[in-house]
């Protein structure tokens, strides 16, 4: 079976935060397989691993898996007009 891979900024992420994959491993309790296989898009992991290892790098999940997937929509307060609908 062929593994479609994903780009992602966890490389560029760690390395920012001058960090090589052990030491990512320690601060973030995943191996450093792991974490050289999601690097190089060959994995893409559990949203409870993409948590530690945002976590570790003091970042959100979307700025290392979909920081190009992002779009921003205007918030509502409930209130669709003068007469509430």
């Amino acid at each position: 079976m062929e593994q479609v891979a994903r780009k992602n900024r966890l490389k560029e992420l760690r390395m920012k935060a001058l960090l090589n994959q052990k030491e990512l491993s320690l601060r973030s309790g995943v191996s450093p397989w792991t974490i050289s296989k999601i690097e190089h898009g060959l994995r893409m992991p559990q949203v409870s691993v993409a948590h530690q290892l945002a976590q570790a790098l003091g970042v959100t999940i979307e700025d290392i898996f979909f920081p190009d997937d992002i779009s921003i929509l205007p918030i509502s307060n409930g209130h669709h007009g003068k007469d509430g609908r």
